[in-house]
């Protein structure tokens, strides 16, 4: 029951901590609101989480895992390569679309501000998952080079960069509050 309430009580504190830093942005968090939010001490806090980045990470790391489970899911149904990378992409886009606020947590990742406040243990997690997702693209990319669906002379990685940018952009374009674009 202890372990139960321990998992409860930091699940508590990433979803508040999820919901300040869409509200607020990282810079202007404190872990005082965060306890706060969840209607516990300071110091309990820190029992869970050694920094706002450590816990700015588990926000982060929650919403990757989240993605990686649906591109699996979306990649499984895919019946032929082409199929799968399409589903690789699409997916990004429906995942994110789904819930912008984690999409928009993310994103502050890349923000120059955020990366300089997050230790560089933070910023490898960060870029070594970014790094994973492109790997896994670029080798569903050369799947499709090697059964000849897509020209030999396609460099898998800068592909699957590319489309990863045309997702995200495409993403940036639908959550944009104005009803013009």
């Amino acid at each position: 029951r202890r372990e139960r309430e321990k998992r409860r009580r930091r699940e508590d504190i990433i979803r508040a901590a999820e919901k300040l830093f869409d509200q607020k942005g990282y810079e202007a968090v404190t872990i005082q609101e965060i306890a706060r939010r969840t209607e516990l001490g300071k110091g309990t806090i820190y029992l869970y989480f050694q920094s706002k980045d450590e816990l700015f990470l588990a926000v982060c790391a929650k919403g990757i895992a989240g993605f990686k489970d649906h591109v699996d899911v979306a990649v499984g149904r895919g019946k032929s390569i082409e199929g799968k990378v399409k589903a690789i992409y699409l997916s990004y886009i429906e995942f994110f679309m789904s819930i912008p606020h984690v999409y928009g947590i993310l994103r502050d990742t890349f923000n120059e501000r955020t990366r300089n406040r997050l230790s560089k243990e933070s910023i490898d997690i960060i870029n070594w998952t970014i790094a994973e997702m492109l790997y896994y693209g670029s080798l569903q990319v050369r799947e499709g080079i090697d059964s000849g669906l897509f020209r030999d002379d396609v460099d898998p990685y800068s592909f699957s960069v590319m489309a990863w940018r045309m997702a995200t952009a495409l993403i940036e374009l639908a959550i944009l509050d104005d009803p013009g674009v």
